[in-house]
């Protein structure tokens, strides 16, 4: 065999294991999400929601406080740490007068939120004030409290 088509294999064979492993990752962080329950937010310091915002294209945003590695106290004292995990984007419902939001984690990964949350997406929401609770996958609800969300 000749040294070219040697290489060429080489190179074809490393290029499948490249994007075997890569998909693997991918399949792991996807694999690993999940929507954490109360018990899980107040074990690593609780969660609170910021003011809300609109972006220029006129979607609110609502800032979340949530830090799932266990080392910061926002609405109560953790009592768990976590490493190797990441917030990912939080799950919303925008009903008519009350907004549910559900915290979702996943296996750290290059090019994530980190510990903290990222704002929560309400969309082209209406102006008003609206209650906001975390809503626990198990169905049970929790008050976080009232925002008042700006005119466009």
């Amino acid at each position: 065999m000749s040294p070219g088509i040697l290489k060429r294999r080489n190179a074809a064979a490393m290029a499948v294991m490249f994007f075997a492993v890569a998909g693997c990752t991918a399949f792991a962080v996807w694999a690993t999400r999940r929507r954490e329950d109360w018990q899980l937010v107040q074990s690593v310091g609780g969660i609170a929601v910021g003011t809300p915002y609109r972006s220029d294209d006129g979607r609110v945003f609502l800032p979340i406080d949530f830090d799932v590695s266990g080392l910061r106290a926002i609405t109560t004292q953790p009592t768990t740490m976590n490493s190797g995990m990441m917030c990912a984007a939080p799950l919303v419902d925008v009903g008519p007068q009350v907004i549910s939001i559900t915290v979702r984690t996943e296996l750290a990964d290059k090019g994530g939120y980190g510990p903290g949350c990222p704002d929560a997406d309400l969309g082209d929401l209406a102006a008003g004030r609206y209650a906001v609770v975390y809503a626990s996958p198990d169905g049970s609800e929790h008050p976080l409290g009232t925002i008042d969300v700006p005119i466009p």
